[in-house]
């Protein structure tokens, strides 16, 4: 039970520092990463912190962070690409 504990309070804290990691390049999806972790104070300067979150720090509710992307609208993109280059040969 202890290995456990331990486990998930480092995945917590490593989920944390991502929040701050990723702001510059995903900020829309680093404050919904902060909102879940229930801790939207994180700053630049606790990167890499290993006590971000205490060990018996609240969550919000779960959900996806990611919107699942199904194999259609990849399909349409790729065939959105192939009909472009195509119609860039013509010219």
């Amino acid at each position: 039970m202890q290995r456990t504990e331990t486990i998930l309070n480092m995945a917590m804290q490593i989920a944390a520092n991502l929040a701050i990691a990723f702001e510059p390049f995903l900020p829309f999806s680093s404050k919904k990463l902060k909102q879940l972790i229930n801790h939207e104070n994180l700053k630049w300067n606790d990167l890499g912190s290993i006590d971000l979150l205490e060990s018996d720090h609240q969550l919000n509710q779960p959900e996806l962070l990611f919107e699942k992307i199904e194999d259609e609208a990849i399909e349409r993109q790729i065939q959105k690409l192939q009909d472009t280059k195509n119609a860039n040969k013509t010219i």
